[in-house]
Order: C-alpha cells, then structure tokens, then sequence
C-alpha cells in the first residue's frame, strides 16, 4: 500500500474464459481481448502513477493494420472510456474485409503507422476518418448503431491474439472471416445477413449483391426448402449455434434423399444365405399392366379352374359377419370333420396356411442343424427352403423317368436323415408311382425317418392303382405324416388352408411352432362347407380329365411331348432349350405359363389345366409363337 492509493490498485485477474466451454465468443469475451491491446505503442501512458512495467514490444505492422484507427496515438487513462462501432457491410467487398473505424477520441497529432505507409492508401484514410462509409440504410436516413463503450485496464499493454470490434466481427491476425451456413470456418455473425441474401438469391445475381466475385469459391445453393432453413438458422431465432447444424442437415437431407441402409454379410444367417426365393407364378394384373393387355389367361400356378364351391360361398359370407373376431385358434371344427372323413382321431390332424404351412412347422419341429433331409428332383422348392432354414441338409435324389427313384431314396438315407419328402403326385412333372413302388418303399424306410407324403392333388386322380396314403399306410401303421390342401381342387387357393394327418406325437410339436391364429375365419368356414359337397367334386374332377386330354393333344400338336401318364391338374414338356425364352415369347401374347428353372429343371415347362376356351387361346398364341420364331 505504500506509495499508492487505493484507488490505483487494479481489480483482480479473473481467470480466461476458454473455448472449450461450448459457448461462442460474447461481449465479455471482446472487452477481454481488447484490454490486451497495446494501445500505447506510440505514446507513453498518462494518469495515475502505477508500478513501473518496462518498456513494450513493438507491435507487429499487420496488427496494427488490422487493428486500424483504434489504436490512440497516446494512452488513455485508466479510468477513461473508449467507445467503438460495429463494422458495416458496406466496407466490405468480396473476401478482402477491411475493419471500420469508430468514434473514439481525438488524436494527438503525429504519425501513428509506421513510416513509409502511402498517403491515400486505405490504412490512411481509415486513419483520417475520411473513407468512412455509411452504416446499413441508405441516403442521410442511415442511423449508425449505437457505439458500444468498453472500459480500459491494465490488460491493455498485452500482445493482442485477436482484435473484438463491437463484439460483431472476428479478426485473426490480418483478416476477418465470415461464417457461412454449412461452412467449416467461422466467420462472424455480423455479415450472416449477407450471406443469407447471397444464397437466397443465388448465381451470379447472388454472388453480386453479396459482394462476391463471379470466380470466388463456393457455388450458391439451390433456393427453396434450403434457403428458407438458411433463413430459420438465424441466431436471433434459434441462437447461434445450437439449432443451425441440425436444420441445415434436414435439409441436405431432403435434397438429396433417403440415405440406403447397407448390412453386412455375416448379419445373416449362414444357412440362408445362398437360398433362392420361391418365384411364384406371374400374377395376372401384373402382365395387364405391364404390357397394356387387356385379355390375359393364366395357366402358371396349378391352380383350380373353378372357383369355390357353392355352399363354400354362402358359409363364408355368413363367416365375414364376424371378422371383428379372430378365428377359432384350434380350428376344432375343421379337424373334427376332416378327422371323421379320414376316420382318424382328432389329435392325428393338424391345420396349417396350406400345406406349405405344415411343411413349415414341421421342419421346425423335427429338424437341427447337422440333419439330413432327402427328396426327389426336381420337385417342390419349399422342401428345400424350410430344411435350410432349419440348418439341415437337402438331399436331392435325381428322378427317373420324371417320377421319383425310390430305391435311389432309400440308397441316400443315412442315420442322420430324419425326414424324406415323397411329392405324389410330383411337382413339377405331374407323375407318381405306382401302389406296388410304394408299397415296397414303405417295407424297405428305417424307422428312426419320417416319411412326408405329400398328395396335395389327391382328389384329382381316379386312377384305382393311386394308393391313399392316410387310409392305407397311415392307418396302416406306417410312420408317414400325409399332406392334403384346399386350394386346388376346392378352389380356395386365395384363402391357404391346408391339413396333415400324422402321428399324434408329431402334430402335437407342430402345434407348438405354429402361428397363432393361422387360419383365417372365413378359410375355416370355406373348407368345412366344401368336405360335404361330394357331386361337386366328382363333376369338377371328371372336368379336370378331359381338359388333361385337350391340353396334351395341344402340346402334342406343337411339338411338345408331355410327361406322362400325368394324373394332375397340370402338364410338364420339355422344350429341349431355356424355358425362358418360350415363356417371355407367350407373356407377350398374353399367356402366362410356369418356366421350372425354380423347381431345378430349366427346360421344361407347367401348363395348368384350364377351361376350353382357354386351351384355345394358348394353342393359337403358340402357334402364333413357332411360326415368328422359325421365320
């Protein structure tokens, strides 16, 4: 205290503000950088006597450039008041930004520049206050903003890192920078209303009523959705750093789409992974609008050529009324009629979305990983699909004679082998076997293997030497579950109902792994009304056997052999090249067939039973076909 008065003593150091704080530079932050100003590089200081600080550092000349006409010509006491204005946009042009000088008091005269600085240049008309130019406005009606005052203290003899004016603009060093919306550089927020009207306007408009040469970098953005997000970027309305990365992200966003989700090849099952979908048949209103046909005539997906039968039609309408309800979870009904037909016990039956839906749920209840599932090829896709699925391993058995090899079968059993799927008739060529193969079969299968009968066309064949493979080997004591269905012949193939009667044991674990609520009300309702109309069904199975006549005569005539003796509602040639090809030339006629590349037979073709008149279609459009083709 000797020596000094209280009032000489200056007020302690508070500690820096950094950065790292999250928060951007404010008022606070430019009075402190602008008490380390050496503004007395000049003139030595006047006042109160204080301790003595030895002589200062010469400030470098780009300092002093930018810090322009603030920099006094003598020390101002240390009590005394400076005063500073904002730097309009005016001043600026392009990139080159020049600070702007402010009110401050008057200077004592002699140079403050260095010598050699040329008179004229813009230092030294900053420094003469004669280049000031006018605020934002226009004419004599500009209002300059108010100044804003900031205290000097003893801080003010330091090395200056940056120069605050106004708290509007940032320089570092030499130059200011602006901040643009989306920019990596912060420029400053008070030219970001230049900015935002150089990008609303946009090009070479744009670039000159933001000061901006036509070859400066950085192309003006597009107008619209992302300049008024430019707009809702404002620091006034959602402050200045909080909200503007995340409304110009939306943004670029809706500019350039939806990002594509990608995921690696191990996030899937290694099993599953060099399956090939099952390809159904070609819809019917795909083609028509595809190729602009109106008529078009489905024979692809072996489905019945009649619709449902009558009493099936007037059970599910009075089931619709009660499609606020699920379905009966059990399907009691359906399998108390089904196991009284078959005259099986009602634990012995399982329903299911079709017969696929049983042959789902029974993969998953039999079989591990390591298992080994045999089956004729080619032959129905799904029961390789739900055996990968599984983790067991397909054993494909190549037929003979387009009917399956029973003794090539039972050769490619091995104790691993829990499952062996027998199609009979099969699927894709429409063959089976005889009583006798069959029945030799079933004397020679091990008995640690299920036997999957699968005779989903069952009720199209009158032929008395087609064995029934729930009344004579099911009931018979075999270990052999038999798949049936209603989408053929009872023409319910858009509702999937489908059955198995099996051992109790094995349709008890299916029950485990099936949906809840699989089938559907009115699917239950359409079944149990179709199973007591037997005049129905004896009509449309004698119309399915001339058709079967009709359709091989047809193929016949144009060089197409069938395979036979075919006993389904469908028909398998061989065209002795790509199916694809025949089947791309009929699509264009507005015939849609079945190519059998899916089911592992790439020249052969599945032509379904149809109606009269549609036999008539395919035959013209296949002659209509052979003809281009061999001219």
């Amino acid at each position: 205290m000797r020596g000094r008065r209280a009032g000489d003593l200056a007020p302690p150091r508070r500690p820096p503000r950094t950065r790292r704080e999250g928060r951007p530079a404010g008022p606070s932050t430019a009075v402190r950088r602008l008490r380390r100003l050496r503004l007395s590089a000049a003139v030595p200081a006047q006042g109160p006597p204080g301790p003595r600080r030895g002589p200062a550092a010469p400030v470098p000349e780009r300092v002093l450039r930018a810090a322009g006409s603030h920099l006094s010509d003598r020390r101002a006491p240390a009590h005394e008041e400076r005063k500073f204005s904002a730097a309009p946009e005016s001043l600026f042009t392009g990139r080159a930004l020049v600070p702007t000088p402010g009110p401050c008091r008057p200077r004592a005269p002699g140079p403050l520049f260095p010598v050699g600085e040329p008179p004229g240049s813009p230092t030294s008309l900053l420094l003469s206050g004669s280049a000031r130019p006018a605020v934002r406005g226009s004419g004599a009606s500009a209002v300059a903003p108010p100044p804003r005052t900031v205290a000097r203290s003893r801080h003010a003899g330091r090395r200056p890192k940056a120069c605050w004016f106004g708290g509007r603009a940032r320089a570092e060093s030499s130059a200011f920078r602006r901040k643009l919306p989306g920019s990596k550089k912060e420029r400053g927020n008070g030219h970001r209303e230049q900015a935002q009207r150089r990008h609303r306007l946009g090009g070479a408009e744009g670039r000159q009523a933001g000061g901006e040469e036509e070859g400066d970098r950085g192309r003006p953005r597009d107008g619209g959705r992302l300049a008024a997000a430019e707009q809702a970027c404002d620091p006034r309305r959602t402050g200045r750093d909080r909200r503007r990365v995340d409304v110009l992200a939306q943004a670029r966003r809706r500019r350039r789409g939806r990002r594509l989700l990608t995921f690696p090849e191990s996030f899937f099952r290694r099993s599953t992974r060099e399956l090939v979908p099952y390809e159904p048949g070609k819809p019917v209103e795909e083609v028509q609008r595809e190729l602009g046909i109106e008529r078009v005539v489905k024979f692809a997906s072996n489905e019945g050529s009649f619709g449902p039968f009558p009493a099936a039609l007037e059970a599910m309408a009075r089931a619709a009324l009660e499609l606020n309800r699920y379905p009966d979870g059990g399907a009691w009904a359906l399998r108390n009629a089904l196991a009284e037909r078959h005259g099986v016990r009602l634990e012995e039956v399982a329903v299911g979305a079709g017969a696929d839906g049983v042959i789902d749920c029974l993969a998953q209840a039999v079989l591990d990983e390591g298992d080994d599932v045999v089956l004729g090829w080619p032959s129905f896709p799904s029961y390789v699909i739900d055996a990968v699925k599984c983790g067991a391993t397909p054993v494909r058995v190549p037929l003979r004679d387009h009917r399956y090899d029973l003794d090539a079968l039972l050769d490619a059993v091995t104790p691993r082998t829990k499952l062996v799927f027998l199609c009979h008739p099969n699927n894709p060529t429409g063959t089976s076997n005889s009583r006798a193969e069959v029945d030799a079969y079933f004397e020679r299968v091990p008995d640690h293997v299920l036997t999957v009968l699968d005779q989903a066309y069952r009720e199209y064949i009158d032929d008395p030497d087609y064995p029934d493979g729930i009344e004579e080997y099911f009931r018979g004591g075999r270990r052999v579950i038999v798949l049936r269905t209603f989408s053929k012949i009872y023409g319910l193939a858009g509702l999937r109902v489908g059955y198995g009667v099996g051992p109790a044991e094995v349709v008890t674990e299916i029950a485990k792994v099936r949906r809840a609520f699989d089938v559907a009300t009115t699917a239950q309702a359409g079944a149990l009304a179709s199973l007591g109309d037997e005049q129905e069904l004896e009509r449309r199975r004698a119309a399915n056997a001339a058709g079967r006549v009709q359709l091989e005569r047809i193929l016949r005539s144009h060089g197409f052999e069938p395979a036979g003796p075919a006993v389904a509602n469908f028909v398998y040639a061989e065209t002795g090249g790509d199916c694809r090809v025949l089947f791309d030339q009929l699509l264009r006629e507005g015939v849609i067939i079945r190519p059998c590349t899916g089911f592992g037979a790439s020249g052969g073709i599945r032509v379904t039973i149809g109606t009269p008149e549609e036999h008539e279609l395919l035959d013209a459009a296949l002659g209509r076909v052979l003809v281009a083709a061999s001219s």
